[in-house]
């Protein structure tokens, strides 16, 4: 009690550590912590270890802030490569906090994973707090994939939940990864959008793999747009590669479209056409809505036929509705083709005129049989009078063959007239399918007329009535 940090320097570090083996606690609390750091400062790392942790442990519960930063990172460092779990413990989170806010870099990488997980552990959130994001991101360093699987979501959520960007950058994607991957989902909800944006953004595409779908949708599920859009679309695009249809599921549409809003053409190409199909077909109309044209353009040209008709026809209705004629059209064969089977009959009546040619003239002519003739036959139905002649000549032809003649009995009047105008079929310019009305509509004198000497060389001379030869209708 009487000496002084000259003296205990001219003792040096055996005999002081002779004489602290003999002491027990309460001669530590006694001599104070200013004396025990004085004497401390003069022993060496041998004379920590002959010591051992619980007499080390001792001496440090009497030691305060101002002690251990006269002691320096050098020295707590190899008293504390001497102390267990169990010494922690008893020295508390507040204690520990002290020494380590005194340690540098250097020092944690002599301590090891092991050790310094063991320190952890036994901090709170507060303590995480003093020591601030640079010190903790130089201790996660030093730490492993089993150091984080000891510590657990909890404990390393508190730690992260004090690193900043920069942090996050020192540690890189590996580390970020091992600690993430022992989170759970209400680990994530404590750490909010912004910090897992942060973190999200140090990882790589190999990270992401190692994650996996489940993870990696349970920290989507807490980012919120603008999360989103700071990861840009090729980091989204590396996360979204890793889920499974379940994961789509969870997140749901407005998360979904959060995600797709924040993509461009390359990064849909990269993702695949099975995987925006998920996507697509986990969203609502008012998600596709959100997404506009454009957007769901980039998504369509990148799925397959069978993709599209994963998505559904109800989704696939306003797709086309979003997308528009002139979109449908230059959208590419297998595309247009793939949303007219994904839809039925009651989608493709919801469609606008101009939206069902477009889909029309996006197929190509010699394939569009392939849509089947009930919803080819819905198309015509549907289209508009001053529309038909949109399609063409060679398209409407096409469609018009694979329909069954039964079907095209009972299109309107104007419909039929429409489409034998479109396949300059029309040669009496009649404004009727009906054979009764295109006669009545043409001067007697300029009506075609068949000699009698030849009449018995056809079949007309079979009928009994030769207008009942050319009642009804052409269709």
């Amino acid at each position: 009690m009487n000496m002084q940090g000259d003296q205990f320097a001219q003792l040096g570090g055996d005999k002081l550590a002779d004489m602290t083996m003999n002491m027990e606690a309460s001669n530590f609390m006694a001599l104070g912590g200013d004396k025990l750091a004085d004497m401390t400062m003069n022993m060496g790392a041998d004379n920590f270890m002959s010591l051992g942790g619980d007499k080390l442990a001792a001496m440090t519960m009497n030691m305060g802030a101002d002690n251990f930063m006269a002691m320096g990172g050098d020295k707590l460092a190899d008293m504390t490569m001497n102390m267990q779990g169990d010494q922690f413990a008893q020295l508390g989170g507040d204690k520990l906090a002290d020494m380590t806010m005194n340690m540098e870099a250097s020092n944690f990488m002599a301590l090891g994973g092991d050790k310094l997980a063991d320190m952890t552990m036994n901090m709170q959130p507060d303590n995480f707090m003093a020591m601030g994001g640079d010190k903790l991101a130089d201790m996660t360093m030093n730490m492993g994939a089993d150091n984080f699987m000891a510590l657990g979501g909890d404990k390393l959520a508190d730690m992260t939940m004090n690193m900043q960007p920069d942090n996050f950058m020192a540690l890189g994607g590996d580390k970020l990864a091992d600690m993430t991957m022992n989170m759970q989902p209400d680990n994530f909800m404590a750490l909010g959008g912004d910090k897992l944006a942060d973190m999200t953004m140090n990882m790589g595409a190999d990270n992401f793999m190692a994650l996996g779908g489940d993870k990696l949708a349970d920290m989507t599920m807490n980012m919120e747009g603008d999360n989103l859009q700071k990861l840009g679309g090729g980091k989204i695009t590396m996360m979204a590669m890793n889920f499974e249809r379940d994961n789509f599921g969870k997140l749901g549409g407005d998360k979904l479209a959060k995600m797709a809003l924040n993509m461009e053409g390359n990064n849909f190409g990269e993702l695949g056409g099975k995987k925006i199909a998920m996507m697509a077909m986990n969203m609502e109309g008012g998600n596709l809505q959100e997404l506009g044209g454009d957007k769901i353009e980039s998504m369509a040209k990148n799925m397959e036929i069978n993709d599209l008709i994963d998505v559904g026809g109800d989704n696939i209705a306003v797709m086309a509705m979003e997308m528009g004629g002139d979109k449908l059209s230059a959208i590419g064969n297998e595309q247009a083709k793939g949303m007219a089977i994904a839809m039925d009959n009651t989608h493709i009546e919801t469609l606008a005129s101009d939206q069902i040619v477009g889909l029309a003239k996006g197929i190509d002519t010699d394939e569009i049989a392939e849509v089947g003739k009930e919803r080819l036959f819905t198309m015509v139905d549907s289209i508009e009078v001053d529309v038909v002649k949109d399609l063409g000549g060679d398209k409407l032809s096409s469609m018009m063959g694979a329909v069954e003649g039964d079907q095209i009995t009972v299109l309107a009047e104007e419909k039929k007239v429409s489409i034998i105008d479109t396949l300059d079929a029309n040669f009496f310019d009649a404004e009727s399918a009906d054979f009764t009305a295109i006669m009545e509509s043409i001067p007697e004198s300029e009506r075609p007329s068949i000699p009698e000497d030849k009449i018995g060389k056809t079949k007309l001379n079979e009928a009994e009535n030769l207008s009942s030869a050319f009642s009804g209708s052409l269709f």
